[in-house]
């Protein structure tokens, strides 16, 4: 169920990498969008991390972004892809929190460059549950 919801957000922002930063400050309905996959991308992944790592009994986790460094002290995922996992979520935070701040640049940069580690880390979370007989999809 998470695992379809950060696909589907993936490809709606996978449409729009090309987006310039005037384009997302010209088009309010593009940039309301923009943000909202992108958010509903980083905490699906925070949030299907922390699934995993209750079915799989790990440590649990003190912050969003410790769930990343859980899977990582578990050998799940790798040093690279955790660290820039867990700026993902504080980024994550920001859109959440702070979102009269942000700055287009960098959220053209996100949809533009970091999209493929989200990617990485469902395939290997997909392949881990797998090994042990679960369904990525169930959780």
């Amino acid at each position: 169920m998470i695992y379809e919801k950060i696909l589907d957000a993936l490809e709606f922002l996978k449409r729009h990498r090309n987006t310039t930063p005037e384009a997302l400050s010209g088009d309010r309905k593009l940039l309301g969008s923009i943000l909202w996959y992108l958010y509903t991308t980083i905490q699906g992944s925070i949030d299907l991390g922390l699934k995993v790592i209750l079915k799989l009994k790990l440590r649990i986790p003190e912050s969003y972004a410790d769930v990343f460094l859980v899977l990582r002290d578990e050998g799940i995922i790798p040093e690279d892809l955790a660290r820039e996992l867990v700026k993902m979520a504080k980024f994550g935070h920001i859109l959440a929190h702070i979102y009269f701040k942000l700055d287009l640049e960098i959220i053209c940069e996100i949809i533009r460059e970091k999209l493929g580690e989200i990617e990485k880390y469902l395939r290997i979370l997909a392949d881990t549950l797998k090994q042990r007989n679960i369904k990525i999809e169930e959780l």
